[in-house]
């Protein structure tokens, strides 16, 4: 769900294209409502945003302007839609509220120096490394850590909360282990397998 909103400008936004494709319109439908919606003027200018593209009209829209389009849409799936699109526009929100702050700046360069470290570890102890191994291993931490936070599809690193970064440098440094000593001869069924299933219990007790 985390895809339905993106960061634009510095806000946290959404198109009518993503609308109309998960609240299973026609597209030239959802234009249409926007462009008949009765509201001010000033509210549409601040949240509504037309863009031409390849001869083909889209909208972005707001949080606000979100919210005001699709509270006419009725129905069990419509209303399980609209939460999940808050709920993104939420995790948005508090991304670019905690991405300002000192705190993630500092995660972020701690991570990027962790990331450095684990890949320089695995480069010095598996013979014959290549890059998809470094891939791997990056993208099983990217993974895992959006489980543990909630988030059934993978997040980017750089859509991540300085949190969610911290417990990616942790998640990584096991990896990393775990390639190395598979690489030394251990066996070790599913490198995703073992990292999943450790943080299973730490999901049950939240």
């Amino acid at each position: 769900m985390f895809n339905l909103v993106e960061l634009k400008s510095n806000k946290a936004v959404t198109t009518s294209t993503k609308v109309a494709k998960y609240f299973k319109k026609e597209h030239l439908e959802v234009i249409s409502e926007i462009e008949n919606l009765d509201c001010s003027e000033t509210f549409r200018n601040e949240n509504f945003f037309k863009h031409t593209e390849k001869d083909n009209i889209y909208f972005t829209m707001t949080k606000d302007g979100f919210t005001f389009l699709v509270m006419g849409y009725t129905g069990k799936k419509a209303s399980k839609f609209k939460e999940e699109y808050i709920k993104a526009f939420n995790r948005m929100e508090f991304l670019l509220y905690d991405k300002n702050t000192i705190r993630y700046k500092e995660v972020r360069s701690s991570d990027k120096a962790i990331q450095k470290t684990e890949m320089d570890k695995m480069k010095s102890s598996i013979s014959n490394i290549t890059p998809k191994m470094y891939m791997k291993a990056n993208t099983i931490a990217d993974k895992a850590v959006s489980i543990k936070f909630g988030y059934p599809k993978m997040i980017r690193k750089k859509e991540m909360t300085s949190d969610m970064l911290v417990e990616r440098g942790n998640i990584l440094s096991n990896i990393t282990s775990l390639m190395i000593a598979q690489s030394l001869g251990v066996v070790i069924d599913s490198i995703s397998n073992v990292i999943y299933n450790n943080i299973q219990p730490q999901l049950k007790s939240k």
